[in-house]
Order: structure tokens, then sequence, then C-alpha cells
């Protein structure tokens, strides 16, 4: 449930446009007239022009009944809040997008640059800082010395522990000193990713009751569950297979298990209840990073990794490949229902086609190509794979196209529990699946395809 941007591939045709634009007013003075139906954004016109709207939502990411997007650097939420995870100071549910910035936060609002929706908590990266909020327990990592292992949950974003050793400082932070690029919120471990230079050591460092990594003897003390700590690589843990020194890249969370991609290579760890980190085995817990056993995927480099809850998948040379539980055919490989797959399999239908993301959620997957075309496969309890074809409550264990609105392209998928969201390239937000966590307002029922766009409540300062 990692987040997800905007692929390159998509944008061009408001590259054109912006360019007339910025042509258009060194010569006239135009009046705001109308307001934007997509982002409630000011729309200038006269006889000839319409100007796009600037405030377009730049990245999604789905957790386990709400999402997160960021929006000109404010960060939006929508759906469950019972634990804060919406980040607005209050705990009530939102049946449309609400900002982060209406709560008292330690975040400048305007300023995020990341954001990722967990299971009950989320986190996100602002002025280079990690930031979270949601469900206590640790994975918010404000490092509770008194209570580490009983950390309350907080409704506003709230700075992760970066402190360096010193006075009162009673443990230095891996993320002392660093610029934070990336967060990610899983459902017990939460891992960030880091700049690599110009400190030594591996850019990457993660917390929670669950971390599932071999925490130092000193000077951390083994209880301190919400302290981050670093993402060891082979210099620090001989049992790491990470290379020291390499750059970390699509790095992913979800319920116990980890993993992330360094210089093209897959890299996973965790308790591994259902060969979910695709090393040959299951049931047989990793304290720290190993590589991702080949299998049916080309060499690498391996472009995007993604952690659903028992399961894991990958995209290598433009295919997609799955590995972990079989069951309800989450991993599109369709070789039946019973027990793991404990290396990489090709997604079944989709060879001729190119793919550019994937994301896995609870018990579903889907996956994006590059003409803006969904594929969704797995579970389909609450109409999270999109389409008619399939029916309410029955799994599908092949890609099956997402019922995408006539004319409308997706540039970025994400998939929570039960239900997926996505950006098009009309600059809206669609998602469908379990009501309550489709932000179009009040009244929501199942939606099994993406046809309303989310409420669009951001707006132009």
């Amino acid at each position: 449930m990692g987040a997800v941007t905007r692929p390159a591939f998509i944008g061009s045709r408001w590259a054109a446009l912006s360019v007339a634009v910025v042509l258009l007013l060194t010569v006239a003075a135009l009046v705001p007239t109308v307001t934007s139906a997509a982002w409630q954004d000011q729309v200038y016109a006269d006889a000839q022009v319409l100007i796009v709207p600037a405030q377009v939502p730049d990245e999604l990411d789905a957790g386990a009944g709400f999402t997160c997007a960021l929006v000109a650097g404010d960060m939006w939420c929508w759906g469950e809040g019972g634990d804060g995870q919406l980040g607005v100071g209050s705990t009530v549910d939102a049946d449309v997008p609400v900002s982060a910035g209406d709560g008292v936060t330690a975040m400048a609002v305007g300023t995020a640059d990341h954001v990722s929706a967990g299971s009950g908590y989320a986190c996100g990266a602002s002025g280079g800082r990690a930031y979270c909020w949601g469900a206590g327990g640790g994975k918010l990592g404000n490092f509770n010395v008194a209570e580490p292992w009983q950390v309350p949950s907080v409704s506003v974003p709230t700075a992760v522990y970066d402190l360096p050793a010193g006075t009162g400082n009673q443990y230095q932070s891996p993320l002392a000193g660093r610029v934070v690029r990336e967060v990610v919120a899983g459902q017990d471990i939460t891992c960030a990713v880091t700049e690599l230079a110009p400190l030594q050591g591996t850019p990457g460092a993660c917390w929670g009751l669950q971390v599932g990594l071999t925490r130092p003897a000193s000077p951390a003390p083994q209880s301190w569950a919400n302290a981050p700590i670093a993402l060891p690589s082979v210099a620090q843990d001989p049992g790491s297979q990470l290379p020291a020194g390499v750059p970390i890249s699509s790095l992913t969370s979800s319920f116990e298990d980890a993993c992330f991609i360094a210089a093209g290579i897959d890299y996973c760890w965790g308790t591994n209840e259902q060969g979910q980190l695709g090393v040959g085995s299951v049931n047989v817990a990793y304290t720290s990073p190993v590589q991702v056993l080949q299998g049916a995927m080309p060499a690498a480099p391996v472009d995007a990794i993604t952690a659903g809850v028992f399961h894991t998948c990958a995209i290598a040379a433009a295919q997609v490949y799955c590995w972990g539980l079989r069951a309800g055919g989450r991993l599109g490989v369709n070789d039946g229902e019973s027990g793991a797959l404990t290396s990489p399999g090709q997604v079944v239908g989709l060879t001729a086609r190119t793919m550019v993301a994937v994301s896995a959620g609870m018990d579903s997957t889907c996956a994006l190509d590059s003409t803006g075309q969904a594929w969704c496969w797995g579970g389909n309890a609450q109409g999270e794979l999109g389409t008619t074809a399939v029916p309410v409550g029955q799994a599908s264990p092949v890609p099956v196209a997402v019922q995408q609105p006539s004319g409308v392209l997706f540039t970025s998928i994400s998939v929570g529990g039960n239900h997926a969201c996505a950006i098009a390239d009309d600059d809206d937000i669609y998602c469908w699946g379990a009501a309550g966590t489709l932000g179009t307002g009040a009244g929501q029922a199942i939606a099994p395809v993406p046809a309303v766009p989310v409420t669009s409540t951001w707006v132009t300062p």
C-alpha cells in the first residue's frame, strides 16, 4: 500500500497548454470567471483560451478503509478516521476529502512531498522530515521512552524521532541529519528512505512493534519499538544481503513484512508466514534484508515492488510477477488456490502489454499499463476489482480490465483493504469498492466500478 506517483508517460497534453497559457498571460490580463469542477481551482478564460487548473493531485495511497492524496503540498484524506488516521485533529470518519492542514500539526501546510496510508495510521514526508499520525503502539516512530509499547494514538501529523545523541537524547536516530525522501506506512512496520549522501551507512530506517529487524544491542534497548533503527547492510549485520552504500527505491511494507529495491535488486525481510518474502520458504522469518529469488522474473533490474498482507508483487521488464499466498487468486498466476508460491511467478494475461505500475492490497492486486488501462485480480468482496464482469463477492484468479469512465485514462493506481483509487488524466481521482472509502459524499454504497470522481474540496488559498 505504498504511495504511487504519476508516471512520466502521462501529462504531455498539459505541457503544451501550459506554454500557451504563459504566452497568453504576457499579453492579456485575464479575470477569474468560474470555478473548476475538477479541483475547485480558479479557471481563467477569455473568448479563446481556458487555463488548466493548477491544483491537481500528485500522489495517492489507499490504506485500510481510507485514502490519502497529495495536492500541491497539502495532504487530503477521506474514509475511516476512528484512530485519527485522517490527520485533522479528530477521530471521525470523512465521506469527502479533508485536509491535514485543518488540524494543529507540526508539519507546515503546503510543504508535503510524500504521503502513505497504512492500517489505522498514515505517514508523510515534508521538508526532509518524516511525520506519522493515527493509531499508536510504536509504528508512529515518535519515541515515547516512558511507555515504548503503549504509545497513544495521535490525530495530527507528528514528527518521527530524528534527533542525534546528546543531552536528553538517549538514542541517536538513523534519521538524524538526513533528508527523508519517502515514508511508507504498513500495518505494524513503518519505514523511511533518506538521501544517501553525504552520511555513511544505509539510507533506510524502520520502526514499529513488529519491525522484524535485528535491533542493535547498544545504545538502543530491544524494547524501544517506536524508535527508528537503521536498515542494516551486510556491514552492520552478517545476516543481511544488502550491500553497503547503495541507494534504496520503491520501499513497501505491510503487516509484518517489508521489501525494497536497491540498485535494481529486490530485498525483503519479516515473518514470511505465507512465503511473501519470495525466498523459497514458508513461515521462516528473516530479521535482516535478504534477496528475493529470481523465480520466473528476468534478471535485474526490478523496477517496482509492492507488499500486500500475505503477498508481494513486482514489475520487471514491463511485466508483473507475484508471490506468496495463493488463496483468492491474489497472485494472478492462475496456478490454483492452495498453499503458497515462494518465488516470483508471472501474472497471466498481460504479456502483450507494457506494465508501468502495480499495487497490492489485502487480498487483491491492481496494475496499470502504458496506455492508462488498469487491470485487477484477486478478491472482490466489496467490488475492489472495478468491474461488473466479476460479481461482488467472487474472486478472479486472472487480471480483468477495470471499467474506467469513457475516455478516462488512469495515471496511477493504489489498492487498499477493500477498495482501490486511481488518479486519472482528467486530473481527478476515482475510487471503487467498499462504501465509506470512496470520498464521493454522503450516502455511499458499494461501487463495483469507478464511475463518480472523488468529491473535490481542495481550494486555492
